[in-house]
């Protein structure tokens, strides 16, 4: 099949700047392009060229970061490809579908669902709605993001369907990678002063969203009885932003 995938406008894809939704992406695509003929709709990025072809997948990338742009770009696309798709992948942006299907009447769409994107105040009731009606199915990333969705929209029920994110399970094999995670253990341990220490270690974003400040506040009590453990936080106030904020 020939298959369109329309990434959200925040982060580019390939992840050169992170991202949940587009490391998935990564992921998932040389498992697809062995059987399907891929397209990567996303948003563009100074440090990538607008359309390219890499490892068999095309790439096009249009102006994005504020969803008004970019929905219009998205438009733009479709409007002006002569491809006919076979599916249209749309992430986590079900406002996207009323526009992608006034642009591909015929089309056969897909919405996955990472966050709570259906709730009021990210898109209208009757914007929803149509959106439900338009897609083939709802695929969500967890059992919760599908009954919030179902709770307000119940028509949604018959087409939701929880998959799971997968993991490389070679890429963190402890068997496979042995010597390599002791030396960078032992590296990250010396040059961090963290040599005979319990290591608990955060790596997300530094937002209230993500708990880092709980986290942090936790240590307290941690500290009384395990005294000998080390709080360790990777991450920054937004992806691939080294600032340092209040």
């Amino acid at each position: 099949m020939k298959v369109l995938m329309i990434v959200t406008e925040k982060l580019p894809v390939p992840a050169i700047r992170g991202g949940a939704i587009q490391t998935y992406i990564d992921g998932v695509l040389p498992l697809l392009k062995r059987h399907h003929e891929l397209t990567v709709l996303g948003v563009e990025d100074p440090d990538l060229p607008r359309q390219e072809v890499r490892e068999g997948v095309h790439y096009a990338r249009i102006p994005g970061k504020v969803y008004d742009v970019y929905e219009q770009g998205v438009a733009d696309f479709l409007r002006r490809s002569d491809e006919a798709y076979d599916l249209i992948h749309i992430f986590n942006r079900p406002k996207l579908v009323n526009v992608v299907r006034e642009a591909r009447p015929g089309a056969r769409l897909v919405l996955s669902m990472h966050n709570d994107m259906f709730l009021p105040g990210k898109i209208e009731r009757a914007e929803a709605k149509q959106a439900i009606r338009s897609v083939e199915a709802i695929v969500t990333v967890s059992d919760y993001v599908g009954q919030r969705i179902a709770a307000d929209y119940p028509r949604a029920a018959r087409k939701l369907r929880t998959i799971y994110s997968g993991v490389d399970v070679d890429r963190y094999s402890r068997d496979l990678h042995r010597d390599e995670v002791r030396r960078v253990r032992r590296e990250l341990h010396q040059e961090y002063g963290l040599e005979g220490r319990r290591v608990v270690l955060f790596v997300g974003r530094l937002s209230p969203k993500k708990g880092a400040d709980v986290l942090v506040r936790s240590m307290w009590h941690v500290a009384k009885t395990q005294p000998d453990t080390a709080l360790v936080l990777v991450g920054s106030k937004w992806y691939s932003d080294d600032e340092v904020t209040d």
